[in-house]
């Protein structure tokens, strides 16, 4: 299947985003594709600042895990695995959206 689609970060504000159930494999990468940067933008960090570039998240397992309703076990293999699949590259705390393969 070849194309994209326009998503809107505003899904997030859905009654069927914010449902009670615990995400699945698919909505947990939605979610990441969703928190990534679309520009790059420096935020506090500690004693200073961090630079955020587009396609990359500032994040832990724990958030992930509390926001997935996951282990996080669960979320530290299924980062590993997007990984491998070369979907993302982390880097400490940092998910970095890798560019799709044509």
């Amino acid at each position: 299947m070849d194309g994209w689609i326009s998503l809107y970060r505003q899904i997030k504000e859905s009654w069927i985003w914010k449902d009670k159930e615990p995400f699945d494999k698919r909505s947990a990468w939605i979610d990441l594709l969703l928190t990534v940067n679309y520009k790059n933008k420096k935020i506090p960090y500690e004693n200073g600042f961090i630079e955020i570039e587009k396609g990359q998240t500032l994040t832990s397992i724990k958030q992930l895990a509390e926001k997935w309703k996951w282990s996080r076990h669960k979320v530290s293999d299924f980062l590993d695995r997007l990984e491998q699949d070369t979907m993302i590259v982390q880097v400490l705390s940092l998910i970095h959206i890798s560019e799709p393969t044509r």
